[in-house]
């Protein structure tokens, strides 16, 4: 019977020390999500007011946030994926850019055009050689071929 009374104590001493456990673990857990959503904050504000402007930042849905921090170097643990977009540029910079994007690939189809016209030509040069030295094949009684070449006309 005395046995059973240790026993029980033991199991609930066992118990309470595996729920502080989990509490300390939930409690850090919680403190590190919220530095890291007070550094996100303070971070957005400093965009925000920055003279630059027009930059928007959003969590990366394709980043898996449930990555536990254990897993984690110190380095990556304090790191986030966010997707960072630019606005309000103004529309004659970006015309601009565009312009300059479509000339370069005017320039480049160009230059293609007149690669596909030299091989073009080339293949027609071959094709008109080979023409005036066509083999003609003609079938024996006995299934073989014999090639005999065609004089080029003088």
């Amino acid at each position: 019977m005395a046995t059973n009374k240790v026993a029980s104590k033991s199991s609930a001493a066992s118990d309470s020390y595996i729920g502080l456990v989990i509490q300390s673990h939930l409690k850090r857990s919680m403190q590190e999500k919220e530095q890291g959503f007070v550094h996100k904050n303070k971070s957005l504000e400093q965009l925000i007011e920055s003279p630059k402007g027009g930059i928007i930042i959003r969590d990366n849905p394709l980043f898996n946030n449930s990555m536990p921090a254990s897993n984690l170097s110190d380095k990556e643990s304090h790191l986030e994926v966010v997707s960072v977009m630019m606005v309000d540029v103004t529309a004659e910079a970006t015309i601009a850019e565009m312009e300059r994007k479509i000339n370069f690939l005017m320039k480049v189809v160009g230059e293609r055009d007149h690669e596909i016209v030299a091989l073009k030509d080339q293949m027609k040069a071959c094709e008109t050689a080979e023409s005036s030295q066509t083999p003609v094949v003609k079938a024996t009684d006995k299934e073989k071929n014999v090639v005999q070449e065609n004089q080029p006309q003088q």
